[in-house]
């Protein structure tokens, strides 16, 4: 879930999709698509919904600084 975007990410209807991932190989990272039974989408919880509009209000806030 590393740099998981927010586009991937539906607060309102309360889940995230993991629809990439990054993989090593030879000390080197590569992005590609998961596999197709890898494709995730995962339902939040309402505290980890309440902790993740936190951080993305907080996000919002720095960047306007």
């Amino acid at each position: 879930m590393c740099a998981l975007a927010w586009t991937e990410v539906s607060l309102t209807g309360s889940w995230f999709r993991i629809s990439a991932q990054i993989v090593e190989i030879a000390y080197r990272m590569y992005d590609e698509a998961p596999k197709q039974d890898s494709l995730r989408t995962v339902t939040l919880d309402a505290l980890t919904r309440a902790l993740w509009s936190a951080w993305r209000e907080t996000q919002e806030r720095e960047r306007q600084q």
